[in-house]
């Protein structure tokens, strides 16, 4: 799984534009999935593409939460000052 530096700086704008990146990338990604006859695949590709899937729903969910949080923090940043 590539890094997408979603977690690399506490920026809520860069990491929700870059969440947004990696939820249209897994939208092509299952469509293009779609598209292909898994039966010819071997059990390794296979293997191959369901861990890709985990590792993509787990970074935008666990993404969306950290986006989130980001915006909370800037929040109440706003309402310390």
């Amino acid at each position: 799984m590539p890094d997408f530096g979603l977690y690399a700086k506490r920026d809520p704008l860069r990491a929700a534009r870059i969440l947004d990146r990696i939820k249209r990338y897994a939208e092509r990604r299952s469509r293009f999935l779609d598209a292909l006859d898994m039966q010819q695949l071997s059990p390794a590709e296979l293997r191959r593409i369901y861990a890709v899937d985990d590792d993509l729903n787990d970074v935008v969910a666990f993404g969306t939460l950290y986006v989130e949080h980001l915006h909370g923090l800037d929040l109440e940043r706003q309402l310390l000052r």
